[in-house]
């Protein structure tokens, strides 16, 4: 998995938003050695930042 810069960077060249929320589901991924489904990935995310939906960790 690229680092979180890289992908920050990939996002932005393609002329995309990027998020305070992507940019923790970035680093999340990032962290990981597993391959998490999105339900773990929203549950580790919603702990360090409440107020995330499921909808944000499935779209890209």
């Amino acid at each position: 998995m690229n680092s979180p810069t890289v992908l920050a960077a990939a996002y932005r060249a393609q002329g995309r938003k990027l998020t305070p929320q992507r940019q923790l589901i970035f680093s999340l991924l990032h962290d990981n050695r597993t391959h998490p489904t999105a339900e773990a990935l929203y549950a580790t995310a919603s702990h360090k930042m409440p107020g995330i939906s499921l909808r944000t960790v499935y779209q890209p």
